[in-house]
């Protein structure tokens, strides 16, 4: 699936890896398709792939009102899919993620490529397309780009010290133990006011 025109790294062994690495936070799945098998005991030609997760919390009343699963990316086809290729991979995807990873309220897979083509596979697998917003912003010439901050916005740039660095300075030069220790407050921030999950300190 390296050549594949939708393929991304979110649909590779890595991502995968990378999901499972993190029990606290995602319950990973992959799917394949595979056509019929090539002549001559050569094997099977895989035709599609789909990796994603099913969120977790810590909470089982909290995971059981917002568990979704997720496929970042979308999943990579061949470029030659047929419709009957792409309705069994989604449908399958369907079949072990609700069966097997905790019923989700809901399937969402974050498209980054043009699905069109396969448009109709997709809902005789149950999946509703829903196009998403562009925000296009204006950033030909500095007054445009501040006309578009709201006042908000604007007052909290106005508090922001401003100053001249030296040519080849970084703006700040930070060792590990302050990273840590910010990474410490932020983890209090998400754990009291945002409520959401944060990646790990460590991966």
């Amino acid at each position: 699936m390296q050549t594949s025109a939708t393929g991304t790294w979110f649909q590779s062994p890595q991502a995968y890896a990378f999901f499972a690495s993190m029990p606290e936070l995602f319950r990973p799945f992959v799917v394949g398709a595979y056509s019929q098998p090539l002549p001559k005991g050569k094997g099977e030609r895989l035709r599609g792939v789909c990796v994603g997760y099913v969120t977790v919390e810590k909470s089982a009343f909290k995971q059981f009102l917002t568990r979704r699963a997720i496929i970042i990316g979308g999943p990579a086809l061949a470029d030659d899919c047929t419709d009957d290729e792409v309705e069994e991979l989604m449908l399958a995807v369907r079949g072990l993620v609700v069966s097997g990873l905790g019923a989700p309220i809901y399937i969402e897979s974050r498209n980054f490529n043009d699905y069109s083509r396969w448009k109709d596979a997709f809902a005789a697998a149950g999946f509703e397309y829903k196009a998403h917003l562009n925000f296009h912003v204006d950033c030909r010439d500095k007054e445009a780009m501040w006309e578009r901050l709201s006042e908000n916005r604007k007052r909290q740039i106005r508090k922001q010290p401003t100053q001249t660095l030296p040519k080849g300075k970084a703006y700040m030069d930070v060792n590990e133990a302050e990273i840590r220790e910010w990474y410490e407050i932020l983890r209090e921030l998400y754990r009291t006011k945002v409520k959401t999950p944060l990646w790990p300190g460590e991966i």
